[in-house]
Order: C-alpha cells, then structure tokens, then sequence
C-alpha cells in the first residue's frame, strides 16, 4: 500500500506541465510558461503572476548569484528570516503529529479503547485527515497563511493538553467516559493540524524567499523537518514507557513556544509580491 503513491506519481507525472517560472526564467519560453500556468492555475488571467515571476527573475539576474545554505546563515536578514520558518517546522513536527500518526492505535488503546473501538478510532482519523486537507486548500487563500497556521497551532495546543488531562483523569480517576473523550482530542487534533500547521510552513519559505535563495531555503527546511520526524518518532515509545501520558505535556509546551515565536514575528504573506513581503519582514525582524 505504501508503494500505491509513488506508483501513481511515476504513471502521472508526465501529463503534468513543466514549471511556469522554469520556461519564463530558464528557457526564456513566455508562451509555453504562460501556456503551463492556464494549466495550473485554471484560468486565463494569469498575466499579473507572469510579470511577479519576471520581476523576481530580473532580480536574480542582477544579483547574478545563488545563495547556498552556508549563504543564508551569513546574510542577517535571510538568517532570521529562515529562523521563522525553521520555528514553523519545528512546531508542526513538535505537536506531535508524528507519534500520533505513526502510533495512533496503540495510543488509542493505552488510552483505555478496545481493540475494535481503537481500529474505528484508527479508521476515522485518516479518514477526516484527508477530508481536512481538502478543506484546507478552500481557506488557504481566504483566511491567508498566517491565520490558518495560528489558528491551527492554537487548535492543536487545546486538544494535547486536553487529551494529557483526560489521560490523567482515567487512570488516576478511574473515569470510563475518558476514553471517548481521548478519541474525539485526537480526532480534533487532525483536523486542526491539517488545517494549516501541516503545510502552511512550506508555502511561508515559498513565498518568503527569492529564487536565489529558496533552494538553499528548502534545503533547510527539509532536513529540519525530517530531522525532527525521526528523532520524535523514535524517542515517543522511550518517553511513553518512561513518563506515559507526560509525553504530551513536552508536545504541548512546544507548541506554546512556537506559537508565540509566530505570533510576534509572522506576517501575513498572503496576496502579497515577494518585494512586499521582504519589505514588511525586514520592518518586523528589526
């Protein structure tokens, strides 16, 4: 099953079109990037995204430089812009969608559900991810990037601490209605999670960073990222075993620090060009 996404990628990828800023910028091509974003973009009126693309492609070209990983630790403001989103990652792997995802039945069932109640519960949660996901794609350009993620942090923030405290509830207070109560935390996670922390950080690198130095960009945002999932879903059964239910106040105290990194130090970058948004994120990392 796991080898059913690739295998559908392998078989789609090539009707896709090749990227509009590659034909613009690279091969000079104005009418097969015009052609590829129409594609993309499902509509006609694709000529203001154009001139954006050709604009930052006329900056690159008078830098005439691209800026590696060691470049944007050496540049102050790429730096402290990089620290945003690293933080926005680090949040997102922190809240503990890792364990949750990779662990969910055996969470379930030290929480006091059955074994069939654990696989229903293990059912529906992947179930109401992918219909999060979806729902998120409708909000992202209303409700803009540095809401939803907010919003999201703030929603996971809840639904951890509420499940440590109905965790604690039915095994030091003998409560049986916890257990639903768990489920529903854990379902609730998802979808808030979904709905903007899972991969709003990766449109905030994207909008936030030239083509000069977004490769180097995403470089570090992936290997933070995967960094993370690794060490997190590692050591979660180490800590279950060690402190149990405590595992999920880390996660949550996590959260509560990013969180309020991102609220004093984001900003909105939705329908915004990349010169604006620099503009603004300078003023804000002063």
């Amino acid at each position: 099953m796991r080898l059913l996404p690739c295998f559908v990628l392998f078989i789609t990828i090539p009707f896709c079109p090749e990227s509009p800023r590659y034909l613009l910028l690279q091969r000079k091509d104005k009418v097969a990037a015009r052609k590829a974003l129409v594609w993309l973009r499902g509509t006609d009126d694709v000529q203001a995204e154009l001139t954006v693309i050709q604009k930052e492609g006329d900056v690159m070209s008078d830098d005439n430089k691209t800026v590696s990983v060691v470049g944007i630790f050496r540049d102050p403001f790429l730096r402290k812009a990089m620290v945003v989103c690293m933080v926005a990652i680090f949040s997102q792997q922190l809240s503990g969608i890792g364990p949750v995802t990779a662990y969910t039945n055996a969470i379930f069932l030290a929480a006091g559900l059955g074994k069939l109640e654990a696989l229903y519960g293990t059912t529906g949660l992947f179930a109401l991810q992918v219909a999060s996901v979806f729902l998120s794609m409708i909000l992202l350009d209303r409700a803009g990037r540095r809401s939803l993620l907010l919003i999201g942090l703030v929603g996971s923030t809840v639904c951890v601490f509420s499940f440590l405290g109905f965790s604690l509830a039915g095994n030091y207070g003998g409560y049986q209605w916890t257990t639903y109560a768990n489920l529903g935390c854990v379902l609730a996670f998802i979808v808030v999670f979904n709905l903007g922390p899972a991969f709003i950080p990766w449109v905030l690198v994207g909008e936030m960073f030239s083509s000069s130095s977004r490769g180097a960009a995403m470089t570090l945002m992936s290997a933070g990222c995967h960094g993370v999932l690794a060490i997190n879903t590692f050591l979660f059964p180490i800590l279950q075993t060690f402190i149990g239910d405590w595992t999920f106040a880390i996660f949550g105290v996590c959260l509560v620090l990013g969180t309020t990194y991102l609220y004093t130090h984001l900003i909105e970058t939705k329908g915004k060009q990349l010169d604006q948004i620099q503009t603004e994120l300078r003023q804000k990392l002063r």
